[in-house]
C-alpha cells in the first residue's frame, strides 16, 4: 500500500539537493565532483527524499447493477405517468446495454462507442459492437448504434 513521489515531490527533492549543492560550491568552493559524492553517498538525502509514501485509501465503489435489471420493465421511479404531458424521446430507439458474443457469453456494450466517443480501442473494458435492437437482441455488429441505419447488414 505504498506509492512511489509523485512527479511534484520529485521537483521539489531535486530544487532542495541543487540549492545545498550550490551552497557547498559557492560558500565553501567545493568542486561538482565532491558535491554529488558528498549527497549520493554520504548524507544519502535523496533516498530519504524520494522515500516511498503511502498510498491514499481507496472510497468504496458502488455495486455495479446487474446486466439483467436493463432488460426489467419500469423505470423504478415515482409513480408511472397517466399519459399527462408529452413523453420525452418519442420515436428514439432504446438501445441495448449487453450482447451475446459468438462464444456464448454476454458482454456489456461500450455506450461511448454507440456514439463514435470512445477513444481506448482495444484497452477499453466494454465490448465494441452495435448496441442497436433487432429482434430483440442487439446488433452486435463492428459499428456504433449511430451507425446502423447507414449501414448493410
Amino acid at each position: 500500500m505504498l506509492r512511489c513521489a509523485s512527479i511534484t515531490e520529485a521537483q521539489a527533492a531535486d530544487r532542495q539537493i541543487w540549492a545545498s549543492v550550490a551552497d557547498l560550491m559557492s560558500e565553501r568552493g567545493w568542486d561538482m565532483d565532491n558535491c554529488l559524492h558528498e549527497f549520493t553517498h554520504i548524507r544519502h538525502d535523496l533516498p530519504g527524499l524520494l522515500q516511498l509514501r503511502p498510498r491514499p485509501a481507496k472510497l468504496p465503489s458502488m455495486p455495479s447493477q446487474p446486466s439483467f435489471q436493463s432488460q426489467q420493465k419500469g423505470k423504478g421511479k415515482g409513480k408511472p405517468s397517466k399519459g399527462k404531458g408529452k413523453s420525452k424521446g418519442k420515436g428514439k430507439v432504446q438501445w441495448l446495454t449487453d450482447v451475446k458474443t459468438k462464444e456464448g457469453q454476454w458482454k456489456q456494450l461500450c455506450m461511448r462507442f454507440q456514439t463514435g466517443n470512445c477513444s481506448l480501442g482495444d484497452s477499453c473494458r466494454f465490448h465494441h459492437s452495435c448496441a442497436y435492437p433487432v429482434n430483440g437482441q442487439a446488433c452486435g455488429l463492428d459499428h456504433g448504434a449511430l451507425q446502423h441505419q447507414n449501414t448493410t447488414h
